[in-house]
């Protein structure tokens, strides 16, 4: 056996970049259109107009955002495992003390227990 290299030269099969005419393409589009395809092609989003400043901004280029949730001070991620039924109790306290996030349950549950280890009573 040789060790030699083979050269194949496959030009040939080189893919041809096929140049497509406004007339085929309108046609194309036509028959798509009635074949009921949809175009993938994103939809080009225009920008808002500005919006008026108020005199009350002082004349500022920002827009103040709207619908913005209240500061809590709380970034402290806290995942626990629970079983159902704690969970399920925590979420009716929240619901039955209005409470706007599960961690307010969570703070009132413990400034409960505080209280009680301070009153010296028993915890379990």
């Amino acid at each position: 056996m040789t060790s030699g290299k083979i050269s194949l030269d496959l030009d040939e099969f080189k893919p041809q970049p096929v140049k497509i005419d406004a007339d085929s393409r309108a046609q194309i589009k036509e028959a798509s259109d009635n074949a009921g395809f949809t175009g993938r092609h994103a939809v080009a989003k225009t920008k808002p107009a500005s919006l008026p400043v108020s005199a009350e901004q002082g004349g500022a280029s920002e827009v103040k955002r709207r619908g913005r949730k209240r500061t809590t001070g709380r970034d402290v991620p806290f995942t626990v495992k629970l079983r159902r039924d704690t969970n399920n109790q925590i979420y009716e306290l929240a619901d039955q003390l209005e409470c706007g996030a599960i961690a307010e349950v969570i703070e009132m549950a413990l400034q409960a227990l505080t209280e009680k280890i301070a009153r010296g009573e028993p915890t379990r």
